[in-house]
């Protein structure tokens, strides 16, 4: 688990900054660290929880150049290129107002909005959480 890896590799480098012998750098391995006494493990993963909750807030927002417009007709309107992601921001019309949707082509999924802002918030969110997941700092 990227948990145990991150800890166990900060508590290596302690032993390393504090300028142990060679030797008992080496010994701080993560076979090592799992055999650890529960206290000073609980001390090292709350080093490792902080870096793991920082992660997905370092992933920048997306790059929105362009809004589909669903006319409400079967026709669509695009005013430009997309440059990233599965994600596009659509403008659906119902009866008498307009909703804004993020349309995630990875999933199929649409979820509406009321604005663009709240849209694009949760075009990132889930963004920061697909990559998060993949790369393992949350289950």
């Amino acid at each position: 688990m990227m948990r145990d890896k991150i800890a166990a590799e900060l508590w290596r480098v302690e032993a390393v900054d504090a300028g142990v012998p060679e030797s008992v750098a080496k010994g701080r391995t993560p076979e090592a660290f799992a055999d650890q006494s529960p206290e000073l493990r609980v001390r090292w993963f709350k080093f490792a929880d902080a870096i793991l909750a920082a992660l997905p807030g370092m992933i920048p927002d997306l790059v929105w150049k362009a809004v589909e417009e669903d006319r409400g007709d079967g026709h669509s309107d695009e005013t430009g290129e997309f440059e990233s992601g599965p994600y596009y921001l659509e403008i659906g019309f119902g009866s008498d107002s307009y909703v804004w949707s993020v349309v995630y082509l990875s999933d199929d999924v649409s979820h509406g909005h009321d604005c663009p802002e709240g849209a694009r918030a949760a075009a990132n969110a889930h963004h920061r959480a697909a990559i998060a997941k993949a790369a393992g700092w949350t289950p």
